[in-house]
């Protein structure tokens, strides 16, 4: 053993590891022809009227330099495996110079033979042609004389000629000797004589710009008087008036001419010449035009069993490979080419295995190894977790090398199809799913179902020619249920232990056969609600060195949930939950509702197999104000989705109808989707063709949310023979209606949607009457009412009950209440405060919107939730020390705050106070307030603390304003109730189709609705997959049943076993037993068995 080296070994491996680059390089390559100068810009007329001077030619283009010639000799060290000597000349632009140097080739690297030809120069710029000069002025007119033209301007110069692109210079030509034993040394050479490219063209200079006309003479006015005596001897003055006209301009200068040359780039040189020179053993010299290159045509590969399935740890062997030398010369005749398998991913090689490749081939030949294989094994796998069965794709990669060059062949799979060494890496057998209820009500059972297929094309199995066993076990892992909750039954119905499992071998499974499973899973009458048990199923298999000993090879599990069945009471919140809502979650949202003063129900979508009692809430029975859906994915017959899509927008919009509001929690709602309705073959309501606007809007004040519309053919006469129907006049009568909709009813939304169809109906001469199209005005959620909200969090945050204790999720579910039950809260809860004061804020900035005057009983229908503040707000007495006052104060402070800023301050300018809105609006509000303060307490102290409060909310205002926040305190309410739940995305349909953007296209509505059918769809396929699922596993019996059916069925077992037992040692201990005796033994043996 060595265990000293001398410190210039170790210096030079030091400085081995720490290059980088090629192993060496040798460069005669052109060098590139310098461009063509560009010619310089002709002056411009330097005088009146001068012209301007032709620019100057660009200059030539020099054609790049030919490349030199290199000739050297590649020589191997015979002392050091991996080092080679280059020696030999180069001659180039320097002149011819002597190569000599070693190279370590035991690095990357290569050694560069560069010959390459220089670029030819680009061809020049010509110059530009100077300006014309501008003409000179005439002269301005006298008393005596007229006023002088302007001279002509100066024509442009002409723009100078481009030079063409120059040729490039010819590569070189590079000369490689190299013995015959040597011939692996090639792999470390890389060459280039590529041609030089031609220079591209110049450009020919543009033409000069041509002078302006010198400008006219000034003309000259003046006026001449004379006093004379008239017929009556008086004395008069007689004035007149006198002109000379000014000159004309001069003409202007013409425009020089572009440069007349007609360029062309450069040509590309030709490449140069590369030869090899192997000298033989006599001393032959064999000359060829390139290297060899080796590359794989194709390959097969087989697993060891021919099972067709590649299974982890199987021996896998790759055969019938074949290569070709693509090169210009024969492989190496005195060194080794290996094929080898590439380690990587699943791939794992047998060490030390490679096929060599005969020396010699020759270039075109190709060699298939028939009888040859290279054997590889495929990676372990240990399933982690419960899931799909393995299916993993793999591709088997070969590479070749020279192990003497320390080389690879760097494109040995180019020419190999896509497909050549592909497979999937999986398991011969395979584990379904569990299939049964997810969730279950206390005292309710269920069949559990799942089968276990052999995908090979052979069979498995203890009692099969391969001889691995096959087996399931089916065990408790997880979940807060314990032992006396759940239980579990086999197919006969004998209780089984889940902390043993169900273990059931399976003898053999013959190729593409399924063995189908199926037990019971039951719930007791006293397990809590929420609490779940997880079953985990595994598939086992023996191991291929080791048949009989199994492991697992895939899991499946199934968690099974106790649901609370419906109550159906009256309550403030419905929460819909599902079978991944957990007890801990669940408690945390009741205890929200608790604390924020409502009481809740409970309806569980898993259990009751969908959302059916919202139709009923929508229609009145029970009553709820909000609907919080628990929106995580939930798991369904269907396979897994969201909560919400069990909820379709029907659905949605009937219960805003009826006054109750959404709350999704988990997710943000499409709300531009969900407002518009779409339902079709209601009772459209079509108006006669002679109906007005005004008649529209008569028929769309009964219109109810999510009501079947209103239909308005639209007609028009166009007088005109060019005139015809656009569309962007249907579009304008379909704002013009929006626009009515929105200042008649501002606490409204209707959503508007014009049809373009033209149609011509009569003619008269060049006039006709044309239908346009038709106009659906279709009612949806008021909008300063938010009646579905959406809080955002993640899955992980779903069921963690942090989220319902986050005192932002309690002001969002504050927020998403109806109008009149926040109005409840108001004495008792800051949030409700704030969270009313954003409903009214909403609902005066809509009414504001519209600046000119309207009368009050206009507002007064117009303001529906300020009215209810009015006659319930703190009906309640209120103690004016406490909180309660507290919040009175406050509520007050801010809708004072709200209401002054209604007019702003040039409306109150002249007479424009007594047409605008604002000072009205103003005025309206403020006497609301007042009612609410004379009503609950009108002292001064009570006033003064108001106005306290009010003018600290005025201050944080102006300084928000002023650093760019809010500009109306409307907005600044909104937006403080906002943050107090921010850092938690929220959003609610308050915030959409605001006013103005409520006209959509039929193309954007034909797309909601196609949007809308696909969900329609699936929420029918979960419901009825749900109902299908119930009826096919829920069993009739209930636990306790089962259980004492279990147990009557164990007693039996055990008497039978004690009584076969007595039969089997006596029949045993006679020595003289007939076959009879025997023949009734080996009966008793296999009724215990079974």
């Amino acid at each position: 053993m060595v265990y000293r080296e001398p410190a210039e070994e170790l210096a030079r491996r030091a400085a081995q590891a720490a290059a980088t680059g090629p192993l060496g390089r040798v460069d005669v390559n052109g060098r590139h022809g310098p461009d063509g100068a560009n010619g310089h810009a002709g002056a411009s007329g330097a005088r009146s009227g001068a012209d301007g001077n032709r620019g100057a030619d660009a200059g030539g283009a020099t054609p790049g330099e030919h490349a030199g010639a290199i000739r050297v000799v590649l020589e191997a060290d015979p002392g050091r495996a991996t080092v080679a000597r280059v020696h030999g000349e180069s001659d180039g632009a320097k002149g011819r110079e002597r190569v000599d140097f070693e190279v370590d080739f035991e690095r990357p690297g290569e050694i560069h033979l560069l010959a390459r030809g220089g670029k030819g120069g680009a061809g020049g710029r010509g110059g530009d042609g100077g300006d014309g000069a501008t003409g000179r002025s005439g002269s301005d007119a006298t008393r005596n004389s007229s006023g002088g033209n302007g001279g002509p301007g100066g024509d442009g110069g002409d723009g100078g000629n481009g030079s063409n692109g120059a040729a490039g210079g010819n590569g070189g030509h590079v000369h490689v000797r190299v013995r015959d034993e040597e011939t692996h040394l090639l792999m470390i050479v890389a060459h280039d004589v590529t041609g030089g490219r031609g220079g591209r063209a110049g450009a020919n200079g543009r033409g000069g710009s041509g002078g302006r006309g010198g400008s006219g003479g000034s003309s000259y006015s003046w006026t001449e008087s004379e006093t004379y005596t008239d017929s009556n001897g008086q004395s008069q003055t007689r004035t007149t008036s006198h002109s000379n006209p000014g000159g004309s301009s001069g003409r202007a200068g013409r425009d020089g001419s572009e440069g007349r040359a007609v360029l062309q780039s450069g040509a590309d040189a030709p490449d140069g010449s590369f030869a090899i020179e192997v000298e033989g053993a006599s001393g032959a010299a064999h000359r060829y035009p390139s290297r060899y290159e080796l590359r794989v045509v194709g390959f097969s590969h087989r697993n060891a069993n021919d099972d067709g399935v590649y299974e982890p740890e199987e021996e896998v062997f790759v055969s019938r490979i074949e290569v070709e030398n693509v090169g210009g010369m024969p492989t190496p005749a005195h060194h080794d080419v290996r094929v080898l398998i590439v380690d990587d991913g699943w791939i794992a090689p047998r060490a030390e295995t490679f096929l060599r490749v005969p020396r010699s081939l020759a270039p075109g030949q190709r060699h298939t190894f028939a009888r040859e294989e290279l054997p590889l094994v495929l990676r372990m796998f240990r399933p982690q977790e419960a899931g799909a069965p393995l299916a993993a794709p793999e591709t088997i990669h070969l590479l070749c090398d020279l192990p003497s060059a320390r080389r690879r062949f760097g494109a040995f799979e180019a020419v190999l199809p896509p497909d050549t060494g592909r497979l999937v890496v999986r398991f011969p057998i395979e584990v379904s799913p569990l299939t049964s209820l997810f969730s279950l009500a206390p005292g309710q059972a269920a069949r559990v179902r799942w089968s276990i297929t052999n995908v090979a094309d052979k069979a498995f199995g203890s009692a099969s020619e391969l001889g691995r066993a096959v087996a399931i076990h089916l065990v408790r892992q997880g979940g807060e249920l314990s032992t006396e909750h759940v239980h579990f039954f086999d197919a006969s119905g004998a209780r089984v232990s889940l902390e043993e499992g169900l273990r059931c071998p399976i003898p053999k499974l013959a190729p593409k056969e399924s063995a189908r499973f199926e037990g019971t899973i039951a719930i007791a009458e006293s397990a809590p609600p929420y609490a779940s048990a997880r079953l985990l199923l595994a598939g086992e298999l023996g191991h291929i060195a080791d048949p009989k000993r199994i492991r697992p090879v895939q899991y499946q599990e199934l968690t099974v949930r106790v649901g609370r069945p419906f109550d159906a009471r009256d309550a403030d919140l419905l929460f819909v939950t599902n079978n991944r809502t957990t007890g801990e979650e669940l408690a945390a949202w009741e205890e929200l509702a608790r604390t924020t003063g409502l009481s809740s129900a409970v309806w569980d979508a898993a259990l009751e197999g969908g959302v059916s009692v919202l139709a009923k809430v929508a229609a009145g029975a029970p009553a709820y104000r909000l609907v919080v859906v628990l929106d995580n994915a939930m798991d369904t017959a269907s396979g897994e989705r969201r909560a919400s899509a069990l909820i379709d927008k029907e659905t949605s919009l009937g219960l805003a109808r009826a006054g109750v509001h959404l709350l999704y929690a988990g997710g943000l709602p499409k709300l531009d989707d969900m407002l518009l309705p779409t339902h079709e073959g209601g009772a459209l309501q079509v108006l006669a063709a002679d109906a007005s606007r005004d008649d529209l809007l008569r028929a769309c004040e009964a219109e109810a949310i999510g009501g079947d519309g209103v239909r308005l053919e639209v007609r028009a006469w166009y007088w005109w023979l060019w005139s015809n129907a656009k569309e962007e006049h249907l579009d304008a009568r379909a704002a013009a209606i929006a626009d009515a909709l929105e200042k008649k009813w501002p606490e409204r939304r209707y959503v508007v949607v014009p049809t373009f169809a033209p149609e011509e109906l009569a003619r008269v001469a060049w006039m006709r009457k044309m239908r346009l199209g038709s106009i659906d005005v279709r009612r949806t959620t008021d909008p300063a009412r938010a009646a579905i909200s959406g809080v955002d969090a993640d899955a992980k945050s779903m069921h963690d009950a942090s989220l319902a204790r986050d005192p932002r999720t309690a002001r969002a579910t504050i927020a998403a209440l109806p109008f009149d039950a926040k109005l409840a809260l108001l004495a008792r809860s800051n949030d409700a405060v704030l969270a009313v004061v954003a409903d009214l804020a909403r609902e005066q900035a809509l009414v504001r919107a519209f600046g000119w005057r309207t009368s009050r009983a206009s507002l007064a229908r117009a303001t529906p939730m300020l009215a209810s503040f009015v006659e319930r707000a703190f009906s309640e007495t209120v103690d004016l020390e406490g909180a309660e006052g507290e919040r009175f104060v406050d509520a007050i402070a801010w809708l004072e705050l709200v209401a002054r800023g209604h007019a702003r301050w040039w409306e109150w300018i002249g007479p424009l106070w007594w047409f605008r809105r604002g000072t009205t609006f103003r005025s309206f509000v403020r006497d609301a307030i007042a009612k609410v303060v004379a009503r609950v307490s009108g002292s001064k102290e009570t006033r003064a603390r108001i106005h306290a409060r009010y003018r600290e909310l005025k201050k944080r205002f102006e300084e928000q304003r002023r650093s760019g926040g809010a500009q109306s305190t409307s907005d600044y309410a909104i937006e403080t109730m906002t943050a107090s739940i921010a850092r938690r995305p929220f959003d609610s349909d308050a915030l959409h189709l605001a006013p103005g953007a409520r006209v959509l296209g039929a193309e954007a509505v034909e797309g909601v609705r196609k949007r809308d059918r696909k969900r329609e769809r699936r929420s029918a396929e979960v419901m009825s997959g749900a109902e299908q699922a119930r009826a096919d596993l829920l069993r009739a019996e209930k636990c306790a049943e089962l259980l004492t059916h279990a147990g009557k069925l164990q007693v039996r077992v055990e008497s039978i076993e004690r009584v076969e037992n007595v039969r089997v040692e006596s029949r045993v201990a006679a020595p003289e037993a007939t076959a009879d005796d025997l023949a009734d033994l080996r009966e008793a043996h296999a009724h215990l068995e079974r």
